[in-house]
């Protein structure tokens, strides 16, 4: 059995709990289903920097399937050539899913590899030490298990414990090192930036300046950037913020560098051509407050904030993004990973609803 957690889709801070789902909630194994959402493109041109042009557009494209039910909230990892393992995620009757499934990149099939311990939703993702891992997240409550499927495919154990439950969070790699942060224990912000290289131990090596849950990760070097995310506590709580952080994991040193061009929570960040983008995301309407989803893809020029760390909003650069492209689909809170020089975004929520999309991304110049 399986449920969603207390952490809430759009604006609401405590979520009802919803049983009954089985391992087979997310899909049926090994079917596939063609897609409603139109193949297309969206470029721009990419301006120069330094007399040489940068990978700073993006391709988008649609392939002819999609998943055969919504799903949001999952763990997306490269799961070798031609292939995603999804792990985990939310359903669209709002319980969490404990299935593991590889998922074929060439015609969209499915096939169920292991079962978790804990049907999660809203973990981070990462793989170690020939692991898949999930990394907290949500069920009846937020928890702080983590859980490790063989790559080669087996039997899913819990593995170890986070220092304390945390969910709404999101990891990154950088080498051999994964990096989580953001997230909460159900009710408090965790600012901790954590990382482990096993899976099973983990290290405090910074705290986020500005707390908060559903943020994005990617790194260059050793500096990783956290994009966006929702509010816990203050006047802006439960509602997106603006912020980007930066934390160099060799110094532990974090603070706020840049400025979103709109406040986004639940977005995917991603490297592709040695450049970091940010992709859709839910933002708060201006007039209501209510959270809508994202279209648009943001190339992020980290080279705009070199030199001007800032410490508050007030300080922070706001140059430091230009539009790079268009989802097919308006999403937040997608399974992201990238396989070769391809971003694939899977399922997510639009404006709340979970949805069957998958979406590729190619850098272009």
């Amino acid at each position: 059995m399986s449920a969603r957690h207390s952490s809430p889709r759009r604006r609401r801070l405590v979520l009802r709990v919803a049983l009954g789902v089985a391992a087979t909630a997310m899909v049926s194994c090994g079917s596939s289903s063609a897609s409603t959402h139109p193949s297309g493109t969206s470029t721009r041109r990419a301006p120069h920097h330094g007399g040489r042009a940068v990978p700073s557009t993006v391709t988008v494209h649609m392939p002819p399937w999609a998943l055969p039910n919504p799903l949001s909230r999952m763990v997306v990892l490269d799961g070798g050539p031609g292939q995603l393992t999804i792990l985990g995620g939310l359903t669209a009757g709002d319980t969490s899913a404990n299935g593991v499934f590889r998922l074929d990149l060439a015609d969209g099939q499915l096939t169920a590899v292991s079962t978790l311990p804990d049907a999660v939703h809203d973990a981070a993702g990462a793989q170690l030490a020939g692991r898949d891992l999930v990394i907290g997240g949500g069920s009846t409550s937020t928890i702080a298990a983590v859980q490790g499927v063989p790559t080669g495919g087996g039997a899913a154990t819990v593995l170890a414990q986070l220092p304390q439950p945390r969910s709404d969070d999101s990891a990154t790699m950088v080498g051999s090192t994964a990096v989580i942060a953001g997230g909460y224990d159900g009710t408090v912000a965790d600012p901790a930036v954590l990382t482990t290289t096993d899976g099973t131990s983990f290290t405090t090596v910074g705290s986020l300046p500005v707390p908060v849950r559903y943020t994005t990760l990617a790194a260059i070097g050793h500096d990783v950037y956290a994009f966006g995310g929702l509010a816990v506590s203050g006047p802006g709580a439960g509602l997106p913020v603006a912020d980007v952080q930066r934390i160099d994991i060799q110094n532990g040193s974090a603070a706020v560098v840049a400025q979103l061009p709109q406040p986004l929570e639940g977005a995917s960040a991603f490297v592709l051509g040695g450049r970091i983008f940010v992709a859709g995301g839910d933002t708060a309407r201006a007039s209501t407050g209510a959270l809508t989803s994202s279209s648009t893809i943001w190339a992020f020029h980290q080279a705009a904030t070199t030199g001007s760390v800032a410490t508050s909003r007030r300080g922070a650069r706001r140059s430091a993004f230009s539009a790079a492209g268009t989802l097919g689909e308006a999403v937040s809170n997608a399974g992201v990973a990238v396989a070769g020089s391809t971003a694939w975004l899977i399922g997510g929520e639009h404006d709340g609803t979970p949805v069957t999309a998958v979406q590729q991304i190619r850098a272009t110049n």
